[in-house]
């Protein structure tokens, strides 16, 4: 990996069966898996605030996580930020799209996929 040692460590919360348009279980079950993933970089967006449509601002977590290749995230997977992320400590994210390998040339330093906010019951925002 890029900076081996640097990252912190995540938990990953799987739901069961999929999702539906807005993101929630259809199944019902839940989260039917968790895991760690360490050494995980978190690369915060810089700018977290949008305008809502009533004028009111809004602020989001959203970034990218850069981890090993061989580590186990997918997309509808959500996070557990660490405690290390400050104001966004131990907020829920979804994982956006599939994660792609990052390769620069013939070096491949990780594995990175993007992540934003959801709300309090889990759906995203």
């Amino acid at each position: 990996m890029l900076l081996s040692g640097m990252g912190v460590t995540i938990t990953v919360l799987r739901m069961g069966g999929g999702e539906n348009w807005r993101g929630d279980s259809v199944d019902g079950t839940g989260y039917v898996d968790d895991h760690d993933i360490d050494d995980v970089l978190i690369e915060l967006d810089k700018s977290n605030q949008s305008t809502d449509f009533d004028g009111r601002e809004d602020y989001r977590v959203s970034g990218t996580f850069t981890m090993d290749v061989g580590d186990d995230i997918q997309a509808g997977d959500r996070v557990q930020l660490p405690d290390s992320c400050g104001f966004h400590a131990g907020e829920l994210v979804a994982v956006e799209g599939k994660p792609f390998n990052w390769q620069l040339g013939s070096w491949n330093p990780g594995k990175r996929v993007r992540f934003r906010g959801v709300g309090s019951n889990g759906s995203k925002r």
